[in-house]
């Protein structure tokens, strides 16, 4: 029972992580993206 606890805590901060890893990613990609466009311009 107690491990079965475990398990649905676990599932919850790995949600909350990968939320927070894509935010991240996605971040990272915009500023990638706006920097190669702006390379381009000059």
């Amino acid at each position: 029972m107690h491990t079965g606890g475990g398990g649905l805590t676990s599932p919850g901060s790995t949600a909350a992580g990968g939320l927070v890893l894509l935010g991240g990613l996605g971040a990272g990609a915009y500023m990638l993206r706006r920097r190669s466009v702006r390379g381009d311009a000059a």
